[in-house]
């Protein structure tokens, strides 16, 4: 299945190739395309022990602000989001042990900025930045089972509810994680 995402040429896993991969009337979180605060999707994709994560939320959610930093505590905390997704996963894979082997992550906060250099104090009414991080996990054994989602979702008060949707060699599904519920299955 990962070799069917590769040879259509992308770097990493792609909401429109998650999406075309899963059968009609699945779920699917890039469905949800729409800028909407408090909400997050991820897609995943699993083959063998490989896992590739998808992940697209308004900047709100993560580091309060949708505009380019304005003072030092902003700067710090887009540096610090940036990081979090550089050094860990965003899925945990219950009784599995899995590492982070490729993290790329893209904000349009900076991008505003460097957009509105030249502009005195923009309105920030109508700016929708947003981050897409895509990753690799490699697991010590083949992927199945739970997932937990608890560590983004305890990092970033922001998000409310995830909207996950999967590819797994058994099949497809989708589910929402919330504080509530951290935990999804992906099945066997």
């Amino acid at each position: 299945m990962l070799k069917l995402l590769y040879s259509l040429r992308l770097p990493s896993l792609g909401v429109l190739t998650l999406s075309s991969v899963l059968a009609p009337g699945a779920y699917s979180a890039s469905a949800l395309d729409a800028h909407e605060h408090g909400h997050a999707t991820l897609d995943i994709a699993t083959e063998n022990q490989t896992v590739e994560l998808y992940f697209k939320s308004p900047a709100v959610n993560l580091v309060g602000f949708e505009h380019a930093p304005e003072n030092n505590d902003e700067r710090d905390q887009l540096k610090n989001a940036v990081a979090w997704f550089d050094q860990h996963p965003i899925i945990d894979i219950v009784n599995r042990n899995c590492e982070l082997s490729r993290s790329s992550i893209e904000e349009t906060v900076t991008q505003e900025a460097e957009s509105h250099h030249h502009h005195e104090h923009d309105e920030h009414e109508g700016t929708h930045s947003e981050f897409i991080v895509n990753q690799t996990l490699y697991c010590d054994t083949n992927v199945t089972g739970e997932i937990s989602t608890a560590g983004l979702l305890k990092q970033f008060n922001g998000i409310e509810e995830l909207d996950v949707s999967w590819v797994t060699g058994s099949g497809q599904g989708g589910g929402e994680a919330t504080r509530e519920s951290m935990i999804l299955n992906l099945g066997d």
